[in-house]
């Protein structure tokens, strides 16, 4: 679709697409609608921490077939470097 072609800049447009940051976008809205009593406590601590570096390995493997997991596990390999989630596996 168009919009998809904007941010991977394969339409034209004044500067270059960033899929990354839209995305990015994406993540801090759903983070910022949590209201499951489970996942509110996870969600206040992501809020402010999750950056474009934490999301862009997970966005890139994805044409690949990163599997769930292996996405998770990016992400939280992210977030442990920057010390903002330790996990034992579980979320």
């Amino acid at each position: 679709d168009a919009k998809g072609a904007s941010k991977v800049s394969l339409a034209p447009s004044d500067r270059p697409g960033d899929v990354y940051t839209a995305i990015l976008e994406l993540v801090e809205e759903l983070i910022n609608k949590e209201i499951d009593p489970k996942f509110i406590k996870i969600a206040e601590s992501l809020k402010g921490n999750v950056t474009r570096k934490v999301i862009k390995q997970t966005v890139m493997t994805s044409v690949y077939g990163v599997t769930f997991i292996g996405a998770r596990a990016q992400i939280q390999r992210q977030l442990k470097d920057k010390k903002i989630y330790e996990t034992n596996g579980e979320l």
